[in-house]
């Protein structure tokens, strides 16, 4: 087990250690309050980027990071065979990789106002890093104006009859609350995923079996890389 998978079970620990101590109604609002700002922050995100990409020179400084980083030539034209060759040599988990295959056609690259692979990938790349931060960004600003409600449920869970309940329904939470922790993580990594640290993280979670299948079923970070959606 490497860092990232003791990472892994201290923050399920934590997570579960705070429902308990917290009880069922308020890791509710917490989880809930998590649930809300992700499902909001999944939608303001295209709006968000597409501000960013257009007012500030954020996405062009990571694309011109990303070309260094990798080495690639937005010039070259590349046959299936040397994309898919390109694409197996990435640093990043399968989930990444299957990513940038499934977003490499032509209505990606109309969109991008590209003409070769390479040119795509560094612009997908750098597209994913500014969507991630933009989804960070507000999915704290999210959090913060629900974090208020705490104070509203601490004395439901005074009542007796509640109290059982309350702190067995707070552990099953936690995990969730885990779950989510860790999928927001990994969209966190993202907007670093070309970074030195980035590359780190990436490859502790390819050695590791239960963050590699955490990163590859990350539904957040699904929606994030899936131009489809965000583009169209």
């Amino acid at each position: 087990m490497n860092i990232f998978g003791i990472g892994l079970i201290i923050i399920i620990g934590l997570c579960l250690w705070s429902g308990f101590r917290r009880g069922l109604f308020r890791t509710l609002l917490i989880v809930g309050a998590m649930i809300l700002s992700m499902i909001g922050a999944t939608y303001a995100t295209p709006v968000v980027g597409h501000w960013i990409q257009e007012h500030t020179q954020i996405d062009e400084r990571i694309e011109t990071y990303v070309i260094q980083k990798l080495q690639l030539n937005p010039t070259q034209e590349d046959g299936k065979t040397a994309q898919m060759q390109i694409i197996d040599e990435l640093p990043f988990p399968e989930g990444m990789k299957l990513a940038v295959i499934n977003n490499n056609n032509t209505e990606t690259y109309l969109a991008f106002q590209v003409e070769n692979f390479q040119a795509y990938l560094a612009h997908y790349l750098a597209y994913v890093a500014v969507n991630s931060l933009s989804f960070i960004l507000i999915q704290l600003a999210i959090m913060i104006l629900f974090s208020i409600l705490l104070h509203i449920s601490k004395d439901m869970a005074e009542i007796p009859i509640l109290h059982g309940i309350d702190k067995t329904g707070g552990v099953l939470l936690g995990a969730i609350q885990a779950l989510a922790i860790i999928w927001s993580v990994f969209v966190l990594l993202a907007a670093i995923g070309n970074t030195a640290v980035g590359l780190w993280a990436y490859s502790g979670i390819c050695d590791s079996p239960v963050l590699s299948f955490l990163y590859d079923h990350n539904l957040l970070l699904n929606t994030i890389t899936n131009m489809a959606k965000m583009l169209f």
